[in-house]
Parts: structure tokens; sequence; C-alpha cells
């Protein structure tokens, strides 16, 4: 018994440390980033300071001539990237109008799905939105009939906007 509880503890723990990786994954990069760099770079150091140079000394080479290949890399990689960059600028056009019916189809299939499940979640006007929360009592119905209720949501942010639009004023 004891030893399935132990199981239990480490799954639970490694279960944990992963969530936590994971939910941390965006600030832990550059620290990962670095470990790598260092796992690499350390016996180049290593061997300098074998050879009689100060550790300090040898770190600065290191670092310098490592910062010096990586810029040499990306000059030489920059004219390829910006030849596909522009390449893609002048197809990009071709491939949406090719896409776009299938983004069309998508989407208007998703609104008529949503909108005939969501009509009974979200009501349209004001009148009905009091209907439906059953607050009515004391409220004529007529008097919101000319006000409408819309709610968008906002994919890039993942937020939503409840907005009100006056369709025009009845004072009968």
């Amino acid at each position: 018994m004891i030893q399935r509880k132990n199981h239990i503890f480490w799954f639970a723990s490694i279960l944990v440390l992963f969530l936590i990786i994971y939910t941390l994954s965006s600030v832990l990069m550059p620290f990962v980033a670095g470990i790598i760099l260092a796992y690499f770079l350390d016996p180049i150091v290593d061997r300098l300071e074998e050879l009689g140079l100060w550790r300090s000394l040898s770190t600065f080479f290191v670092l310098t001539a490592f910062m010096l290949c990586s810029a040499g890399c990306f000059l030489l990689l920059f004219p390829v990237i910006a030849a596909q960059l522009s390449n893609l600028t002048i197809f990009l056009p071709n491939i949406v109008n090719k896409i776009q019916p299938l983004f069309e189809f998508v989407s208007s299939f998703l609104n008529s799905n949503m909108k005939s499940e969501s009509e009974d979640l979200f009501p349209s006007s004001v009148g009905s939105i009091l209907e439906w929360g059953g607050g009515l009592n004391k409220i004529n119905k007529k008097q919101f009939s000319h006000c409408k209720f819309s709610i968008t949501n906002h994919h890039n942010t993942n937020s939503g906007v409840l907005s009100f639009e006056r369709l025009g004023f009845n004072s009968k």
C-alpha cells in the first residue's frame, strides 16, 4: 500500500512539474537557451583556461567569437529570408483567393449553427432580455422594442463586447 502511495505521489509531482513548465514556458525559454549555450561553450572555455588564459578572458573570447559567428550567419541568411518574404507577398493574394471560399463556407456553417443555438441563450432585444430574465412585471415591453443588443466576440483578445443599438424611438 505504501508503494502505491509513493507511485501516486511521484506521478502527481511530475504532472504538477509539467504543468508549471507549460505555464511558464514563455518566461523560461531565455533561461533554457542560456543553459544550452553554456553547455556547449563551457568545454571551449575550459580548454582555453587549461592553456593558461584567465577564465574571464577566455569567456570573453568565446562569447565574442559566438556573437560574431551568429551575426555572420544572420547576414548570410538575411537575403534568403528577404527573398522568401518577397515571394510570399507576391503569391499571398492568390493563396487567399483560393482559400477564401473554404473560409466563407465554414463561416456560414458556423454562423447558421451558432445563431440557431444562441437565439435561446442570448435574446436579441431588450424586451426579450427582460422577459428572458423574468423582469417584465412592471415594465412595458413596447418601451424597449426599439433597442437591440448584440454580442461580439473579439478573437484576438478573447474578450467580448455587449453593444447597444438604438433602432428608432417609438413614443406610443
